[in-house]
């Protein structure tokens, strides 16, 4: 788009080129190069809209004393559309506005961040409601424009758009802290839920229902024998799971490197540095996780993402007969409990090994001992126990 510039010494209208980054992104094929507009009718009205709003602007400036620089129609622009301004002296990011979801592509989202492929993934699956959001609203969310009204349209979208509180819950616990992430690195005010809501207006998660598998259950999938390799490995990382508590983020550190032989006690154990929390971790080899790794060669199996493991997980689970229908309670997105049946085999996720672990042996082995092996912290044992499923 170009506009007449009336700075003409020579009194003659010219036109300089806006170049205006919309965070619209059109693939090549999907742009309509006769029309100059994006083939999805949804995007191209879109577009219309800001271009719209551009000459809306540059109609308002032509109305005052102020000459029209590129510069100015686009902090205007800005203004609008709640985008992240420019430093007008040297060109660099003001850093006095960030765009939450420029700002989770461009840095938070980056492989080098350090973050887990987990908590990345999680935090893309944010930004992709964030982004919905938007287009809901009509504005970009920045630090400046997100305020207690906007984040509270932001906690109605979710509600709408997820069956559970603790879902909504899990999403405004990764905005707080991005918010805060993008507050220590620019050193600039956010939106703090924490504190600037009302009690009434804050998210809190509920104490759901979750399965565990008790020995009958376990026995079965030691029973079972897979007929593919992907369920094979699939097995042989349950197992870790299941014979040690440890988080996914640790089970390809789960190998019987060490062995305890002292007045005639003799067993495998692991050794491992917990990447949560950085605590050393012993966990000793139950003879049914020893015989697993004896049947694959003394091998760990082989690293996957959380994300297939539970896909495979459930399939596991179900050729292993774990078919039953159950029935487990939910607070809604309304705030009111509700049930849901479905087979046993469809609740089984990466996280039921460490729940099953504490579940089945809090009742046989000291808590201290237990606390020691899964990590958690001797000073809340609240913690502890609220893996504890038995009802």
């Amino acid at each position: 788009m170009t506009f007449a510039d009336r700075a003409n010494p020579d009194c003659l209208t010219y036109y300089k080129p806006l170049r205006y980054y919309t965070g619209i992104k059109i693939e090549n094929d999907l742009w309509d190069a006769e029309t100059k507009l994006p083939i999805e009718e949804s995007k191209a009205t879109e577009l219309k809209k800001i271009e719209k709003t551009i000459i809306d602007i540059y109609n308002y400036l032509s109305g005052g004393n102020e000459t029209i620089t590129p510069d100015l129609l686009k902090t205007e622009l800005d203004k609008k559309l709640g985008k992240k301004a420019k430093d007008d002296t040297n060109g660099a990011d003001s850093k006095k506005t960030i765009a939450i979801a420029d700002y989770m592509e461009k840095i938070f989202l980056k492989d080098e961040s350090g973050r887990s492929a987990v908590t990345l993934r999680s935090y893309k699956e944010l930004k992709n409601k964030i982004t919905s959001f938007e287009e809901q609203i009509g504005i970009v969310l920045t630090t400046e424009n997100l305020n207690e009204e906007v984040y509270l349209k932001f906690v109605e979208f979710l509600l709408k758009r997820l069956n559970k509180i603790n879902s909504v819950w899990g999403e405004v616990k990764k905005l707080k802290a991005l918010l805060n992430d993008i507050s220590r690195k620019y050193k600039i005010p956010t939106f703090n839920p924490t504190t600037e809501l009302a009690k009434k207006d804050k998210i809190s998660a509920t104490n759901e229902e979750k399965i565990y598998l008790d020995f009958n259950h376990i026995q079965k999938i030691i029973e079972y024998q897979p007929e593919t390799d992907s369920l094979v490995n699939t097995k042989m990382i349950l197992l870790c799971l299941l014979f040690t508590g440890c988080r996914y983020s640790d089970v390809f550190e789960i190998k019987p490197e060490h062995t305890y032989d002292k007045d005639g006690i003799q067993f495998k154990y692991a050794r491992f540095i917990d990447k949560k929390t950085g605590k050393d971790i012993i966990v000793p080899f139950l003879k049914p996780l020893e015989d697993a790794f004896k049947a694959n060669n003394d091998q760990p199996p082989h690293s996957i993402s959380a994300q297939k493991f539970n896909d495979y997980v459930k399939n596991l689970a179900k050729f292993a007969g774990l078919t039953e229908d159950i029935t487990l309670s939910f607070t809604n997105s309304y705030g009111k409990k509700e049930y849901e049946v479905k087979p046993f085999y469809q609740f089984v996720t990466s996280h039921i090994g460490r729940r099953s672990f504490i579940t089945n042996l809090i009742n046989y082995i000291p808590v201290t001992i237990l606390s020691k092996i899964t990590g958690h912290s001797l000073t809340n044992k609240n913690v502890i126990f609220s893996y504890y499923k038995i009802s």
